[in-house]
């Protein structure tokens, strides 16, 4: 409630490691980890719930578009879609080339989403999840994170500080420069400018 200046531990319940959470809200929200796990919080982290997705999937990312439908992505390009606020999970399939590592998912809305990870690796799916296809890739060995503001302007970042700007939709990307070479672990925009 400090705007980051303290933190609070807070238990998850789990021993497995969290790689990535995401709040809906100030009250609800989701974390991913290894072994298939996922929680949910509905007070803000201070209980959580224990969702296993899939006891054979290591879990990379999670998306919230709203309170109800969100993604979680896991290893070998397993997807799973919420449309009833986790109650039930569809699995779906991102089809990783060459079994590379994919690191990050983000969802302009139900039908336009982003996959990205290792090797330049950048998807693009239409169709909610169903079938993705290879987008002009950036100039990145290993891509981290991605966020679009609508359906023509986002950002990746990467490795060694790199970030990518796209205002088509993903049909070509202009570098930006980062002012540092430390990887960029994940970005997020409030508007076009902040």
């Amino acid at each position: 409630d400090d705007g980051g200046n303290t933190w609070q531990v807070q238990a998850s319940g789990t021993r497995s490691y969290l790689n990535a959470v995401h709040f809906t809200n100030r009250q609800t929200g989701w974390a991913a980890g290894t072994n298939g796990v996922l929680l949910h919080t509905a007070d803000a982290g201070h209980n959580w719930t224990l969702h296993l997705l899939s006891s054979n999937v290591y879990l990379v990312d999670v998306y919230f578009l709203n309170h109800q439908i969100g993604w979680v992505l896991g290893n070998r390009g397993t997807l799973f879609k919420t449309s009833d606020s986790g109650q039930t999970w569809d699995t779906l399939m991102v089809p990783v080339p060459g079994n590379k590592f994919l690191s990050s998912v983000f969802f302009v809305n139900e039908q336009t989403g982003w996959a990205l990870g290792w090797d330049k690796t950048l998807l693009k799916t239409d169709n909610g999840g169903q079938t993705w296809s290879s987008v002009v890739p950036v100039n990145a060995g290993f891509l981290k994170s991605v966020f679009f503001i609508n359906e023509q302007l986002g950002w990746v970042t990467g490795d060694q500080g790199r970030i990518f700007r796209t205002n088509n939709g993903g049909q070509s990307w202009i570098t930006q420069a980062s002012g540092t070479s430390v990887s960029l672990q994940k970005i997020q925009f409030l508007n076009t400018q902040t």
